[in-house]
């Protein structure tokens, strides 16, 4: 019974962690190593989805996101999602053509 409600936390924060992904694209919210959390936070305010969201489940959403954008901008990331598309990606010489969505990794 342990393990069923572990199990269901992570689904729920997995699921969390899409909707942030997926409401920052939607507002068009690039992350890079300059942004900060308060920032991407008011950035994504106004959305109903995001709103009824524990402020933790978005706090680690932009910290991944983060992550993903500082390892791009250094060169150490040949893939990166499409949310986090920014001027980093650009500058580290990823292409937007290899740039694939996350969605993909949570088909499989």
């Amino acid at each position: 019974m342990f393990w069923d409600v572990v199990d269901e936390l992570d689904v729920r924060a997995e699921q969390d962690e899409q909707v942030v992904e997926y409401v920052a694209k939607e507002k068009d919210v690039k992350v890079d190593e300059e942004m900060k959390e308060e920032e991407f936070i008011k950035l994504l305010e106004g959305d109903e989805r995001i709103e009824s969201m524990d402020l933790k489940a978005i706090k680690s959403t932009f910290e991944k996101v983060s992550r993903i954008s500082a390892l791009a901008s250094q060169g150490q990331l040949l893939i990166v999602p499409r949310h986090c598309y920014s001027s980093a990606t650009e500058r580290s010489g990823v292409r937007k053509k290899n740039v694939v969505e996350r969605k993909r990794n949570y088909e499989s």
